[in-house]
C-alpha cells in the first residue's frame, strides 16, 4: 500500500494588544497577523487608525440582538449630548428593550 504525503502551513500569531493596547486609544482586537483598534460608543476613529475622537451621536441599530450603551458608559453621561438610537427590524417583527 502507497500512502501520500501531505505539506502544511503553520505559524505563531503575536497578539499586539498585549503590548501597550497595541497603541490603540480605547480597545484592541487581535486578528490572525494584525490587529484593529476600535472606540468606545460616542467616539470614532481617527484617521490614524489608533486614536478615537468625540463622534457624533446618532446609532442605526440593524442587528438583531445587541447591547447599546450611553455614551462613555460607565461613565456619566456627556453634559450638552442630544444622542439618537434609530432602531430598524425586519417587518413583522417587534423591537424589545
Amino acid at each position: 500500500i502507497q500512502k501520500s504525503g501531505f505539506a502544511a502551513v503553520f505559524f505563531t500569531d503575536m497578539d499586539e494588544c498585549a503590548n501597550n493596547n497595541g497603541g490603540c486609544q480605547h480597545e484592541c482586537h487581535n486578528t490572525i497577523g494584525s490587529y484593529e483598534c476600535s472606540c468606545h460608543n460616542g467616539f470614532k476613529l481617527h484617521e490614524n487608525g489608533h486614536d478615537c475622537k468625540e463622534g457624533g451621536c446618532k446609532y442605526e441599530i440593524t442587528s438583531p440582538v445587541g447591547t447599546i450603551t450611553s455614551p462613555n458608559y460607565p461613565d456619566y453621561y456627556p453634559a450638552r449630548k442630544d444622542c439618537v438610537w434609530h432602531f430598524t427590524t425586519t417587518p413583522g417583527h417587534r423591537i424589545k428593550l
